[in-house]
């Protein structure tokens, strides 16, 4: 109910991100991923970007889709964030 009562709406950046991360604790990939891409659509600001990366790049783990992992993973390699940039060098030693 929540998600229809978003999509009639429109739903900010952060409604889907937080959205995205609830499906992902439920292990509903999928809906994570694609509102983890509305988020990034809709602007999300510059705090939530990094997070939204990071959490998106679990999502495609999680979903078996290594190669879309990999590919966010490398992008959110190149951010000027110590703490990801050593996070994303630990994961992909398991890709």
């Amino acid at each position: 109910h929540l998600e229809s009562l978003i999509n009639q709406r429109g739903g900010s950046a952060l409604t889907h991100f937080y959205l995205a991360n609830s499906y992902l604790a439920e292990k509903q990939t999928k809906e994570a991923i694609e509102h983890f891409e509305k988020a990034e659509d809709k602007g999300l600001p510059e705090d939530f970007q990094l997070p939204n990366q990071w959490f998106k790049a679990l999502a495609h783990l999680q979903s078996g889709e290594k190669a879309k992992a990999r590919k966010v993973l490398n992008r959110l390699q190149q951010a000027p964030s110590d703490f990801y940039q050593k996070a994303v060098r630990d994961l992909k030693k398991d890709l």
